[in-house]
């Protein structure tokens, strides 16, 4: 019985000595997770990392087609007489990612904040590029050019406005400076946090 009591003794100070190994290894897995968290929140990813990351999916639609499939509705011409252009165009992108559901050929990382990717066309093939300032302003200037369209097809069904509102109404469709000043930063912010 003695041999059996001590046995159990060995046992029971082996398990204390694995829960302890135990406790230690765990406490290391914590430390070896926040040094990765650590690790990642400090590693600078390149725009030519993300690149090649985002040229290993070109199946979505070129940027430009995309916005040429954007329809500019009524309902988007009302955004911008009671706001402004920009708040038409955001209203206008918002409701074509709707109603679409595809993938946007527009991305964003968090490590490169403010900063967009959009897919293009280049000698035939499709790649992904850095949508810079330039970029943002045709695109934009696009779709702007559509509001104008649009609000000049619904002129006999605004003849119901006062002078001073339709002329009112053509100022917001037509002040495309707006759109090269503040407007280019706040729809890219925009479409930056819409995209993360």
């Amino acid at each position: 019985m003695s041999i059996i009591i001590k046995q159990i003794k060995d046992i029971k100070e082996e398990l204390k000595k694995v829960r302890d190994e135990i406790l230690l290894l765990n406490e290391e897995i914590v430390k070896l997770k926040q040094n990765n968290n650590h690790l990642s929140a400090n590693k600078r990813i390149n725009d030519h990392e993300l690149i090649e990351r985002l040229n290993r999916d070109t199946d979505r639609i070129t940027v430009d087609l995309w916005v040429t499939n954007i329809d500019v509705l009524t309902e988007h011409l009302e955004k911008v007489f009671t706001y402004n252009l920009i708040e038409g165009i955001i209203y206008c992108i918002k409701s074509h990612i709707i109603k679409t559901k595809t993938p946007m050929p527009i991305a964003a990382f968090k490590e490169k904040k403010n900063k967009l990717f959009v897919i293009t066309e280049i000698g035939g093939d499709k790649h992904w590029i850095i949508m810079d300032t330039a970029w943002l302003y045709k695109l934009l200037s696009k779709l702007a050019q559509k509001f104008t369209k649009t609000f000049i097809q619904l002129q006999p069904k605004l003849l119901s406005l006062t002078m001073e509102e339709n002329i009112s109404n053509q100022m917001k469709i037509m002040d495309t400076t707006k759109l090269l000043s503040s407007g280019i930063s706040l729809i890219q912010r925009w479409l930056y946090t819409e995209l993360l």
